[in-house]
């Protein structure tokens, strides 16, 4: 017989947010650090939107990513979305450089 997947009835949550890195730094990478900020949690990123153009710096581009988090046992309260959210922002300053970008 083949192992259960644990499958959670919880409906995940999603949240976007938009990055100034480095032109030259893969985009990719910021999908990377958002994930391993809980990989319990966090299911997937994905990127929707990588631009640069008007109103971003020259040498930065704008990523925009998707998160989307998988309550496991309880469905998260909005503080614990507050502290994931402020959790993928501060990872992406300190492992990119990266600055969170008004959407």
């Amino acid at each position: 017989s083949r192992p259960m997947l644990k499958i959670s009835n919880l409906q995940p949550v999603t949240r976007e947010f938009a990055f100034l890195i480095d032109k030259e730094k893969e985009a990719d990478k910021i999908c990377q650090v958002a994930k391993s900020v809980n990989k319990d949690l966090i299911t997937e990123v994905i990127i929707l939107d990588i631009y640069n153009g008007e109103k971003i710096p020259k040498k930065m581009k704008s990523v925009a990513i998707k998160v989307t988090i998988q309550p496991i046992r309880e469905t998260l309260t909005d503080s614990a979305l507050e502290e994931i959210s402020s959790k993928i922002i501060n990872a992406i300053e300190r492992n990119l450089s990266g600055s969170l970008r008004e959407m």
